[in-house]
Formats: structure tokens, sequence, C-alpha cells
């Protein structure tokens, strides 16, 4: 969620009128807003549009039920939430992805085999996943490669930072997690983001490194040796 979403509902008024939105069984107007938040329709359309600006709420036309045909008069703009959650956190964490590479391994776990070991494959197999769709590296230099990744990190929240030809992973997005497990939890950021490397097809130039320290991420990108 981009930072001017977290504007838009950090004003008091508008994130009433959101919530408002949301506990509505069905796309509301700006007249039942400003009957349900006593407040004049002006300020409930003006909060209501600005929420819609920011892609928080869906906008549609329609007539009360039982109005139709005409001299039934102009359809009522109304209001619903857009699907999916609206959630910040500082440093970023990405707990819902860990649960989805956890839950995907639990459920495709062969009978017989090494649990440890599949749910790894199953973090490669996400990361090589997500370095895909993210579009392949642009060149065949190294700082290119460096670029891109460090692009891509730095969206899923890692913080990356450039140290000469390495990335240093200042945040941990399973933070909590490594505080359960920190031998699985690291294992699988590093499964995740080697798999991420090849994904981006800048695998034979990059790799992952366990390297725990204070205060960062337990993985590190370094060159690959010559």
């Amino acid at each position: 969620m981009s930072w001017s979403v977290v504007g838009v509902l950090a004003e008091p008024t508008r994130r009433a009128v959101y919530d408002a939105v949301r506990q509505a069984a069905e796309p509301v107007t700006r007249d039942e807003i400003a009957a349900a938040l006593d407040m004049g329709r002006p300020l409930a359309a003006f909060h209501l549009d600005k929420l819609a600006e920011a892609g928080l709420l869906a906008v549609s036309y329609a007539r009360p039920p039982g109005r139709g045909g005409r001299g039934a008069g102009r359809p009522a703009k109304r209001y619903a939430v857009v699907d999916g959650e609206v959630s910040i956190s500082v440093p970023a964490r990405r707990y819902a992805l860990a649960g989805q590479i956890l839950a995907e391994a639990v459920a495709t776990a062969p009978a017989r085999g090494d649990p440890r070991a599949h749910t790894l494959a199953v973090a490669r197999a996400r990361g090589e996943q997500l370095g895909r769709e993210s579009g392949p590296s642009t060149g065949r230099s190294r700082r290119r490669a460096l670029d891109a990744m460090e692009e891509r990190l730095a969206a899923l929240g890692y913080e990356p930072a450039r140290d000469n030809e390495h990335l240093v992973l200042r945040n941990c997005p399973f933070h909590a997690l490594v505080e359960v497990a920190p031998e699985l939890v690291c294992e699988l950021n590093h499964a995740f983001l080697e798999g991420m490397l090849t994904g981006a097809g800048v695998g034979d130039r990059l790799a992952g490194a366990l390297e725990p320290a204070e205060q960062r991420c337990c993985v590190c990108i370094h060159p690959r040796s010559d």
C-alpha cells in the first residue's frame, strides 16, 4: 500500500466514512453516508470521492429499488469497498507470503520424505515465480543484475543497501517468525531469495548467502565467483 493511501485514511473523518462504507451490506449513496455519520451531504461526497480516487472505493450508478423508466430520475452514485486488505507495517513485513509458502508445503507434502526439504523447495519455487513475474533483468552486466534485484527486493520490503558489488538487506520481512523458528525461517528465506534470483534471470551472476546478523535480514546477495 502506498503512502498516499495511508495519508487518505489518516484523516479521521475520512476514515469514519471508509468504515461506514465497509460496514454496509451493499453499495451506499452519499445521502446514506451523510445520514449515518450525521454530516452534510457535500462533506460526505467530498470524502467518498477522495477514497474512490485513492482506489479504496469502487463507484457505480443505480436507481433505488423499484424505481425505473421515464421519470425515475438520474441513477444515484453509489460506493462500495474494493476487495482486498488495507494494512501497513513499518518496517515492512511479509507474513502472508511466509504463510502461503508454509500452507502450500503442508498441503503438498509427500507421504514420505523430508518435510523440511519439501518446504524449502516450495519456497524456492515461489521465489522463482515472483522473479519471473517481475520481468527479466536487462543486460548481462553484474551491475545491471544488482540494479534489478535492488529494485525488486525493495518492493518486497527487504530495504536493500548497496555495498560495492553486494546487497545487504537491512530489513527482515519475516521478523516475528524468525523469533519462533529462526533456523527454519532463515533457510526458507534463503531458498525464496535464491529462487527469485533464478526467476529474474540473474542467478548466474548473483547468489544469496546465509549470514545471520543483528538488526538485518539473515541473507546477503553477493556476486558469483567468476
